[in-house]
């Protein structure tokens, strides 16, 4: 039998927004798809009671700090349940006339008013970050709501008596289909049981302990036993204990196919082991969280591959993906499937670097871009991609993940994008490339990156001059240095290699000395043993710099003791034309 083809529906499918909205958060107790059958329960035994045994429990969002579900919010195929210090409730999505954040409480509370004119508080105190997702959920329900309702208008304004017949025996059905486990019915039995116990031994110590005394604790204890039998007994009898004693392969499929409770279909699922039952259950089951399980125990990668590609749910096909090595298969899904969700799965199983590359170059999907780029390694695929990507913010992320200087010349000086140009030139340190870049680039943005990196002093004040954007001729007007005066406290040979030194590995204001320096930056070289002394090396700085013929100004002055080998030290004064 082969696996339905995925079509659009005039109905609304509240499990696909779900997918949209909910399937990436990650916050406290919240469950998306698969709830666990514990949480599940005890949020319908609490405040979900009126949930149908037809509806598909899509999100429950407990909170509380400790677990116990006394709080929270039950999103179903239908209906959303709901209980918080505010009130509890349900309404059905067909039911929304509006919504909005409450206002006293706008960074907790939705309040959401349905036709009747009834007003219903969403309230959230540990997952209020949810508040969003859960809003823009409500606003795609009332979007494809009012569509399919349009539609559905057009369609029973034809129907014929018979087909209304049809409509009211498939409400009775629900109604019948629509109660509580036995299970449940059994828990409470039992714990009534208990408490009447209890309370009876309680009563009886604090009694005087006669006859009478005795006779009723006898008769409590009669009942109380007699309650937690009957529970354990219903207990014994609900579908979920049965499931779990049969052992007949053909009538657990039957059951996870068809079964009318969820909790039964999927508790059916978990006794299944052989593989063309459960490939059955996968591609034919109704329930998508009953694929979903049978998908996690098959081990048939042609039957994954098939289900990978055409089930009709996100959350199977994504379960699918997780279990599947093909490098093909994966490319071919990451590639063509509809749900960003699923194609992300798909890619972060990819190890092929060609692959990795091709999806990162052509995707227009920012998401499965980023997930591919994180996953290449090889740095010639990726300096191919940060040249080559679709979209210019692709090629941007690319850019600064590499650190290839030829391929940042190559991309500063031909990407078309000037913003992909400018962040190249801003990794550049090649000083010939940048002083073409600031003189020839056609963005003023992208020639003030490369004016920003320059060291040529004369260049950059023909620039200042020159350059017809406003932008890049204050970018280039830098501070320029007046002179350097270097005052070692002892003499000794070789001070020319020691100046070099200095100039090339000392920086002031971010730059080398070297790089402030133009060909007619004097350098006054001097020789005192206070050479530390600040009174006396501001001294002979004012008096040097004046005989340099520079318009001396204490403000403008800057200094740095320096210290080399032999036991030399002493200090670098500087003097700039503007302050810093």
């Amino acid at each position: 039998m082969t696996i339905k083809k995925r079509t659009n529906s005039l109905d609304v499918d509240y499990s696909i927004l779900v997918d949209k909205y909910f399937a990436s958060v990650n916050k406290v107790e919240v469950y998306v798809g698969d709830i666990p059958d514990k949480k599940l329960n005890k949020a319908t035994q609490l405040w979900a009671k009126k949930m149908s045994t037809a509806e598909k429990n899509l999100v429950l969002i407990d909170d509380t700090v400790f677990g116990s579900v006394k709080n929270g919010i039950l999103l179903t195929s239908n209906a959303c349940y709901y209980r918080s210090d505010q009130g509890k409730g349900s309404f059905q999505y067909s039911e929304i006339d509006s919504f909005t954040r409450n206002k006293a409480y706008p960074k907790n509370g939705i309040d959401v008013i349905t036709k009747d004119g009834m007003v219903h508080k969403l309230y959230l105190i540990v997952n209020k970050k949810i508040l969003p997702s859960i809003e823009a959920f409500f606003s795609s329900a009332l979007v494809n709501k009012n569509r399919s309702e349009t539609i559905f208008k057009e369609k029973t304004d034809t129907k014929t008596a018979t087909g209304q017949n049809e409509l009211d025996k498939s409400k009775d059905k629900f109604r019948k289909n629509n109660h509580e486990p036995e299970w449940v019915s059994g828990v409470i039995f039992m714990m009534i049981g208990l408490v009447v116990i209890g309370f009876s031994i309680y009563f009886f110590r604090q009694s005087g302990k006669g006859l009478l005394s005795l006779l009723l604790l006898f008769t409590a204890l009669l009942i109380g036993l007699l309650l937690v039998i009957f529970g354990c007994d219903t207990l014994t009898k609900s579908p979920v204990n049965k499931v779990k004693n049969i052992t007949d392969k053909k009538v657990l499929a039957e059951i996870a196919k068809n079964h009318k409770h969820p909790i039964v279909r999927r508790e059916a699922v978990k006794k299944i082991d052989n593989q063309t039952v459960l490939t059955d259950i996968a591609k034919n089951a109704e329930d998508e969280y009953v694929r979903k399980r049978a998908v996690k125990k098959i081990t048939d990668k042609k039957v994954l591959a098939e289900i990978a590609k055409n089930d009709k749910h996100t959350i199977v096909r994504r379960e699918a993906v997780k279990k599947i090595d093909s490098q093909i298969v994966l490319a071919d899904i990451a590639k063509s499937d509809e749900s960003i969700y699923v194609r992300r799965r798909a890619v972060e199983k990819i190890s092929d670097q060609t692959v990795l590359a091709r999806i990162a170059k052509n995707d227009k999907d920012e998401d499965i871009f980023k997930t591919s780029l994180e996953r290449i390694s090889d740095k010639a695929i990726l300096a191919d991609v940060a040249k080559k990507a679709k979209y210019p913010s692709f090629r941007i992320s690319a850019v600064e993940k590499i650190n290839d200087q030829r391929v940042f010349v190559e991309i500063a000086k031909n990407d078309e994008d000037e913003l992909v140009r400018r962040k190249a030139t801003e990794k550049l340190t090649n000083q010939t490339i940048l002083k073409e870049i600031a003189q020839k680039d056609k963005d003023q943005f992208v020639r003030k990156a490369a004016v920003e990196k320059l060291n040529d002093q004369e260049l950059l004040a023909d620039i200042a001059k020159n350059d017809e954007s406003e932008i890049v001729r204050s970018a280039a007007k830098v501070t320029e240095l007046d002179g350097i005066i270097i005052i070692f406290d002892r003499e000794f040979s070789d001070k020319t290699v020691f100046v070099n030194s200095i100039l090339s590995r000392m920086e002031a204001r971010g730059k080398s000395y070297k790089e402030w320096m133009t060909s007619k930056t004097p350098v006054e070289i001097i020789v005192n043993s206070k050479a530390l002394d600040p009174n006396l090396f501001i001294t002979m700085a004012a008096v040097t710099f004046r005989r340099l013929g520079i318009d001396f100004d204490y403000d403008r002055l800057e200094y740095a003791d320096l210290s080399g080998t032999h036991n030399i030290s002493g200090v670098v004064i500087t003097h700039w034309k503007s302050k810093n």
